[in-house]
């Protein structure tokens, strides 16, 4: 435990245990670091069928059991729709990222972690271990799971004595595991991504150290090709994660929604008393969704403009040095193509992940939040 809390986010081995972790899931193929080798191949896709076929069982339990359908029968119409398309979207979600773990995208997790190694060894971060204990992915790491657990037995509680239904019963009625996959899911995207910000960040130092004590071309081009090749494992970890960025933000706003609708509808029970607890689960949901939502945005946006900046002090530094001399040439080069090399973060091409989407997002949960008002109102007046 000592050895983690000191494993440094600059060396991306320190994702090893994270990854270990996530194999019991399936959310991350099963990966050797020492070797850069997937492990038992074969048994791993067994197994991710083993986990197909217990959410498949799942979802037929959901269809046949008569306390979940004496509960949809008694919905509004808003909160059928919103209760159907959250659980169809967070099942899909499950499906989608154990199947591209485990059969579509195997060997693109290994050129990603292939790619950063290399990365980290020539800029000579290999190795480095984190000392300050708040700074350690891990401490926050359990903080947050320690959190979701004691805010999902409260919820489960909550709607327990609603239903009147046991502990165990209320948690096979719920999508809690395919919530859990979504939080683990998204803990590994905005690790991912800050782990690409500290090597953007490195690789603009290394560059203005090489400017600066005026470096051989050769390390100027070396620079510029460790900055291709951080473009192109960012392009890799679009295409691992971009449908499932869609998949978590559409569910994000799916939550908001229906937390907002709840919160209108389920803070006056039956005998028209406040419920304290049914308001107090609704409003932790609207706290948490957009803290989801702000891990990956923000993340992606600083790291976007880490990696925009390279280009700036290829242009900022070309007057250090002579007109007609080499290290001005190359500079000019690296900064022409370096606009090339640029990747930024997108959902599967679909839109690109920045700050613009919180405000596109806000526009439509206000938007349909508003709808959805219009629609309880029309159904209690009929």
């Amino acid at each position: 435990m000592n050895m983690i809390l000191k494993l440094s986010l600059k060396d991306i081995v320190f994702i090893n245990p994270l990854v270990k972790y996530l194999n019991i899931f399936f959310i991350t193929p099963w990966y050797d670091f020492p070797t850069n080798q997937k492990y038992y191949p074969s048994l791993a896709k067994c197994y991710a069928c083993l986990l197909m076929v217990v959410k498949i069982l799942w979802v037929i339990y959901w269809l046949q059991d008569d306390a979940l359908k004496s509960v949809y029968a008694s919905l509004l119409c808003t909160e059928k729709i919103f209760l159907f398309a959250i659980y169809t979207n967070l099942s899909i979600l499950t499906t989608v990222t154990i199947f591209k773990s485990a059969f579509w995208d195997v060997d693109k997790w290994r050129t990603l972690f292939t790619n950063l190694q290399y990365i980290d060894i020539n800029l000579q971060n290999k190795g480095k271990k984190e000392s300050k204990l708040m700074k350690n992915f891990y401490f926050w790491f359990v903080l947050k799971q320690v959190m979701f657990l004691c805010y999902s037995t409260y919820g489960i509680q909550v709607f327990g004595t609603m239903q009147r239904t046991s502990f165990f019963k209320t948690f096979l009625n719920s999508c809690l595991m395919d919530v859990y996959y979504e939080f683990l899911l998204i803990s590994l995207i905005n690790i991912l991504i800050r782990s690409f910000k500290s090597r953007y960040k490195d690789l603009n130092q290394k560059l203005e150290t090489a400017c600066e004590q005026s470096k051989s071309v050769e390390e100027l081009m070396n620079i510029a090709n460790y900055y291709r090749i951080l473009g192109d494992t960012v392009e890799i970890f679009n295409s691992l994660f971009g449908y499932q960025i869609i998949l978590v933000i559409f569910d994000c706003c799916l939550e908001t929604v229906s937390a907002l609708n709840g919160a209108f509808l389920y803070t006056i029970n039956g005998q028209g008393q406040f419920n304290i607890e049914m308001f107090l689960c609704n409003m932790s949901l609207l706290t948490v969704i957009p803290y989801f939502i702000a891990m990956i945005v923000l993340s992606t946006d600083s790291t976007t403009q880490e990696a925009k900046k390279f280009t700036y002090l290829c242009w900022k530094y070309q007057e250090n040095f002579t007109q007609g001399s080499k290290e001005l040439e190359a500079l000019e080069k690296i900064a022409s193509s370096s606009a090339e090399y640029f990747r930024g973060f997108h959902a599967a091409g679909f839109f690109n992940v920045s700050k613009n989407l919180v405000f596109s997002l806000i526009s439509n949960i206000a938007t349909y939040f508003i709808i959805t008002i219009q629609l309880n109102s029309s159904e209690s007046n009929q």
